[in-house]
């Protein structure tokens, strides 16, 4: 049987073809690219239904064939419930005899292919894609949308260039990015991101821009931890960073940044390895090591973004140390002559 899997994470996509395996292990799958035309069977992600991509794929199958879908949660809900013609498989929810059912309904099922086109034009008018999402979500208070910050509170922090594609993704919401030729999917939910990048080209993040279009997912080959890549884009830009942290404030080291790219590693192991143990400000750094204090900043409120630092409070550089140390050395000298001149204290 061929089967076309169409807009499903990669990790999905193995959980599917091990359903199929352990339901019907006498049967042969041949699992086709989304592009071909001869396929017995679609299956996709629910929520990519009205996205130019699944679209496609479904008026291209040949009426013989049988259209699937899958979902993770209620979010990934397109099509109507009453809506029977689809065959749907809710990952989070079925159990094994479910499971099993949806696999058998794919295999042996009637033909669905010509109803769910004529069903696909109906919905195309009111079922939303991931990039028009509703403005009400249920489940979710206004307070709560409001606690859904970023790790860093600055005052300057919603005037951060791609503010809100960050706060999208602290929302847990999916979206594709196109930085020139790469494409990146994002999805906090897996923690993950899949690129068609090399693992060391990582693009600028003032570069990347949302994708209206949606990708194919399990076309981008390449899978990375989502706040390294993240941190790693950010790191990547040109994004001047001294505006949006306190040059006082101590930082320490949660978890150890990993770039791939030869260039500008130095200083974001050195940084972090100074930071590991004792918490050090921005200021403190640039004394103790010969980077530009704006590269300093950058790459510690960089790692604020993702979460990979800590704050630890206001810290006094060397510096001001030794200003307050002469300021006290003078006054104890004063007080040492008015008590020889019996003036008191």
């Amino acid at each position: 049987m061929k089967i076309i899997l169409a807009g499903i994470s990669p990790v999905d996509t193995l959980i599917i073809k091990n359903i199929f395996k352990q339901h019907n292990p006498v049967s042969s799958f041949e699992w086709l690219s989304v592009e071909s035309t001869d396929a017995d069977a679609l299956i996709f992600l629910e929520r990519f239904l009205l996205t130019p991509t699944i679209e496609n794929a479904i008026h291209n199958l040949p009426d013989r064939a049988v259209v699937g879908a899958v979902r993770r949660d209620s979010k990934d809900c397109v099509i109507p419930a009453e809506n029977g013609s689809l065959k749907i498989l809710d990952l989070e929810k079925t159990n094994l005899e479910e499971r099993g059912d949806w696999v058998n309904a794919i295999i042996h099922g009637e033909p669905n292919a010509a109803d769910f086109k004529k069903v696909l034009a109906s919905l195309s008018s009111s079922a939303k894609t991931i990039e028009n999402p509703p403005k009400k979500t249920v489940g979710v208070s206004p307070a709560s949308k409001k606690r859904r910050r970023l790790t860093s509170t600055p005052k300057e922090e919603k005037e951060f260039p791609g503010f809100a594609i960050l706060a999208r993704v602290r929302s847990g919401r999916e979206l594709f990015l196109q930085a020139e030729n790469a494409v990146i999917y994002l999805s906090p939910k897996e923690r993950r991101a899949w690129v068609n990048h090399e693992f060391d080209a990582v693009p600028p993040f003032d570069k990347c821009r949302v994708q209206n279009e949606q990708r194919v997912v399990n076309a981008l080959p390449n899978v990375l931890n989502l706040n390294q890549w993240l941190w790693e884009s950010l790191w990547n830009s040109s994004i001047d960073c001294t505006p949006y942290i306190d040059p006082a404030v101590a930082y320490r080291l949660k978890r150890w940044p990993q770039p791939r790219s030869m260039n500008n590693r130095s200083l974001p192991l050195r940084i972090a390895g100074a930071i590991q143990r004792n918490a050090a400000s921005t200021k403190q750094l640039a004394e103790q090591f010969t980077y530009q204090e704006a590269h300093i900043a950058k790459f510690l409120y960089t790692m604020e973004l993702v979460g990979f630092v800590e704050k630890k409070g206001r810290v006094e550089s060397s510096g001001q140390r030794q200003k307050s140390g002469k300021k006290g050395e003078k006054l104890g000298i004063f007080a040492r002559i008015r008590q020889r001149l019996n003036l008191g204290s």
